[in-house]
């Protein structure tokens, strides 16, 4: 203490003479007492300085224990691990060991693992210490527990998140690349074959002090478990590692390909279409990932085409349901077209590579498949056999003048021009073609048996041959050669708008990505199509999948700042009409998004329409219907500047003060949160605005306050309350302000 005297009265640190004296504390001073007994006694004491709370100096106790613990691992890691280690990491260890009594819910106590990662924040994230970044290894065995404690606190607000998330950064960015990769597949897949990584064997709950507890294993649901892909990326952007995120991205190519030949043969076991589901969001988080995606494949070429070669001879042989092997199709085909991206970057050895996948591409090619992957597969052999020249060129071509694929092709690949041919032909077919079993399963099931051959019936027909009896106009048109390469000439409009059509989740939610940025840009030709844009973009809310409906919001949102005249009243119109919960709730996060976008002079225009839509919203059966309503209003009201007169003002107290009472929950927390924002928008105009109805609020809130029990629904009322009494204060207490003025004689 009195070597550190000086920083304990200055309060700041200075790293090297603490470092020092921490270095010297690791030493047994007193000879007689063995250095177990006197470790033991140490650990005490520093401890006690680890959690000291209440003090000014906290922050340099803090970090006096953090590096006498790294010292002591520097200088002995046995005595380290019995003394400190071991307790530290106690919380750790309890969550990745099966739970020794499965009755008791709570397995690890919220002040326990709240403590352990302020602790280990403390030792491995804020110490300056160099040791500090050496013994970080020390936690890669508990990297999947602390990452699924991310993910647990990414879906609401704790302190601890960004500790746990400084601490996964860590833990990463001091590892190898190797070690690190390892580190990611353990957390992608839990799965620790490729490390020595403990799998978390527990789920966590929201503490009462705003930690985190540890509590009985529980089955995640879709969305939740798709949120750690998201998360992970978002590290990885972090890590500004290229080499990482490239060996990442064949990591999971790997274990995809690993995955879909372990799985086909057994395709509808429930572990396998979770798995699959999980998969295809893994690879749509890639897909999306701000990383140039075409440079990681071009980096490992070579792996990256076996790989593909191997999925699509899968895809040929399998004998499995169409969803299957089309969903897998088109994960291979979206790889194939980044590849193709950069052809520029292509050897010659590289070409002749991927020209081993034309047999398969054409056996795919000629079965019952969806049209739009026909065609994008056609597009892709010819790519390939013409080394990229047919689409060198695309600004030069036209629907007129398409290329002639004949002359283009070498004489090895002329072959495919019969493909061409053909897929042609097979466009102009009518739903009177009769099906049978399509290529891809016939040779499969003559693999397999002489005996066994099946028919399709009527539903099994592909789609595109039912719509064709629709459109004979259309399907008599015998395409050009190379037509459905010059696709690619179409406006960025049509183009978006044909994708939005499919049936394919991933083309639909990337032609309204490619709309939405096409609005942004005030794209003639979309604006003026807005009325269309606008029912497409409604049409595609109704879709379950969030690569879709959320794209749709922002498109909508977008085309609200645009056309307000259109589309306000077309918005709160379906938002108060609608019956499903699924399309209110998007239609509610639009009219937020809408609110904060538009401005008070806009707003103000639909004022009456706007809070209509919220006050029906809230009348609804369903609680998450209301308390997603009253969260509107009290949007909408902050976005009017709460120039809220006549009768509406009345109306909004009067609904918010009877959902006081709400048997949920949240619907009481968004209430008394909207009596708080109407109360601080209102401001000193509350007892002109509110004269009858503010003793009504004060009493209710009161009530609220003294009477409920969750604490931020009491802290949502004496956040109210306290605005009721500094407004009369102010009102009652009027200040007299003194001024000082300054005359100059000239």
């Amino acid at each position: 203490m009195a070597v550190l005297d000086a920083d304990i009265r200055s309060g700041k640190v200075d790293s090297v003479r603490i470092e020092a004296v921490a270095r010297l504390i690791t030493y047994n001073p007193v000879r007689h007492i063995p250095v177990g007994d006197y470790v033991q006694r140490l650990s005490k004491q520093i401890f006690h300085l680890l959690h000291h709370k209440g003090s000014q100096l906290d922050g340099l106790l803090k970090y006096i224990a953090s590096c006498i613990i790294l010292q002591f691992c520097e200088r002995d890691i046995k005595s380290a691990e019995e003394h400190f280690l071991v307790k530290l990491l106690k919380p750790l260890w309890r969550c990745v060991q099966l739970p020794a009594d499965p009755l008791v819910n709570v397995v690890v106590k919220e002040v326990e693992l709240t403590t352990c990662i302020e602790d280990l924040h403390q030792i491995f994230a804020v110490s300056v210490n160099p040791l500090s970044r050496k013994y970080t290894k020390l936690l890669f065995r508990y990297c999947h527990c602390l990452c699924n404690m991310f993910f647990f606190l990414l879906r609401g607000k704790s302190y601890l998140k960004s500790k746990v998330k400084i601490l996964i950064n860590n833990i990463l960015r001091n590892a190898s690349d190797e070690e690190a990769l390892s580190l990611l597949h353990a957390i992608s897949f839990s799965n620790n074959k490729h490390c020595e990584v403990y799998i978390t064997k527990v789920s966590f709950a929201n503490g009462e002090e705003g930690g985190i507890a540890a509590i009985q294993k529980m089955e995640e649901e879709f969305p939740d478990e798709i949120v750690r892909y998201h998360a992970i990326l978002d590290i990885l952007s972090e890590l500004q590692n290229k080499n990482l995120n490239r060996s990442y991205i064949l990591l999971v190519l790997k274990e995809f390909c690993s995955f879909h030949l372990e799985s086909k043969d057994n395709v509808m076991d429930p572990e396998n279409v979770k798995a699959g589901i999980l998969f295809n969001a893994l690879l749509q988080e890639l897909s999306e990932w701000n990383v140039d995606i075409g440079e990681a494949l071009m980096s490992n070429i070579t792996e990256v085409i076996d790989i593909l070669m191997t999925l699509l001879e899968s895809i040929c042989n399998c004998s499995t349901e169409a969803t299957f092997y089309e969903k897998t199709l088109w994960v291979v085909l979206m790889i194939l077209n980044s590849i193709l991206e950069s052809d520029d970057q292509l050897t010659y050895a590289d070409w002749h590579a991927l020209k081993l996948c034309l047999p398969s591409l054409k056996l795919l090619q000629e079965s019952d498949i969806d049209m739009d992957l026909k065609e994008i597969i056609f597009s892709i052999i010819i790519h390939i056999a013409t080394h990229g020249t047919v689409c060198k060129d695309d600004e030069e071509l036209t629907r007129d003048n398409p290329p002639d694929v004949r002359a283009i092709l070498n004489s090895s690949d002329q072959n495919l021009l019969e493909l061409v041919e053909q897929f042609q032909r097979q466009c102009t077919l009518s739903s009177q073609s009769v099906i049978s079993k399509s290529p891809l399963m016939m040779e499969s099931s003559e693999s397999c048996s002489s005996s066994s051959s099946h028919t399709h019936s009527e539903k099994d027909v592909p789609k595109y041959l039912e719509d064709s009896s629709n459109n004979s106009n259309e399907s008599s048109r015998i395409p050009k050669p190379g037509e459905f390469v010059s696709r690619k000439l179409d406006s960025g409009y049509i183009s978006s708008m044909r994708d939005i059509k499919t049936s394919l989740v991933h083309i639909k939610g990337h032609g309204i990505i490619a709309l939405n940025k096409l609005l942004k840009a005030r794209d003639e030709e979309t604006l003026e199509n807005k009325v269309t844009v606008m029912h497409t973009l409604g049409k595609c809310l109704e879709d379950e999948d969030s690569y879709v409906y959320l794209h749709a919001i922002t498109g909508l949102s977008e085309l609200a700042t645009i056309d307000p005249v259109l589309v306000v009243p077309y918005i709160l119109n379906q938002y108060q009409s609608c019956e499903e919960k699924h399309l209110i709730l998007k239609f509610g996060e639009i009219v937020l998004k809408m609110c904060n976008s538009l401005g008070q002079d806009l707003l103000f225009k639909y004022q009456e329409l706007l809070l209509h839509a919220c006050l029906v919203g809230t009348k609804r059966d369903d609680p998450q219907i209301r308390s997603s309503s009253l969260s509107n209003l009290g949007q909408a009201c902050m976005c009017l500047k709460f120039n809220i007169f006549g009768h509406w003002l009345q109306e909004i107290l009067i609904c918010v003060l009877s959902f006081l009472n709400d048997p949920d929950l949240e619907v009481r927390r968004c209430a008394v949160m909207v009596i708080y924002l109407l109360l601080k928008g209102v401001g000193k105009d509350m007892l002109e605005m509110l004269d009858k109805e503010i003793k009504t609020i004060y009493t209710q809130l009161k009530i609220v306050y003294n009477g409920e029990t969750d604490d931020v629904l009491r802290q949502h009322s004496q956040l109210a309350l306290e605005e009721i009494n500094a407004i009369m204060l102010n009102m009652l207490t009027q200040r007299t302000s003194m001024t000082k003025e300054i005359h100059i004689l000239q």
